[in-house]
């Protein structure tokens, strides 16, 4: 449906946050839209395929192999209903490859072991 739309629009604020890593709140803007443009991705995803037969199965395992849609649903709605989603700096670069708990602030835990509120997972 729209997926491929919003995988571009990804794609522009990844770029943006790479070239805004030393303009601390541009960066932090960016990374807000790139939360929201990455967790509409899956949600253009599940609304294509929950009406079809074995579409939510489909859709809910293609959620439990990929921990990155986990992460984005997560953190997106952190985001939006809990509190901005800071990164933490001078800890996380383009390329690197660290774990989430390195790159993202205090709510990191929250989502991927089930301890923070559970007013957050429902979103």
């Amino acid at each position: 449906m729209h997926e491929a739309r919003k995988l571009d629009e990804t794609a522009y604020f990844l770029d943006r946050m790479v070239a805004l890593q030393n303009a601390r709140q541009e960066l932090v803007w960016n990374l807000s839209a790139f939360l929201t443009a990455a967790r509409t991705v899956a949600q253009y995803a599940r609304e294509e395929a929950t009406p079809k037969p074995g579409g939510q199965a489909w859709y809910d395992a293609a959620v439990a192999m990929h921990r990155s849609i986990k992460f984005f649903r997560c953190k997106r709605n952190l985001n939006i209903h809990l509190e901005p989603v800071e990164p933490q700096r001078g800890r996380c670069h383009a390329g690197d490859r660290l774990s989430e708990r390195e790159c993202v602030g205090r709510t990191s835990g929250w989502c991927s072991d089930g301890s923070g509120p559970d007013h957050v997972e429902r979103w």
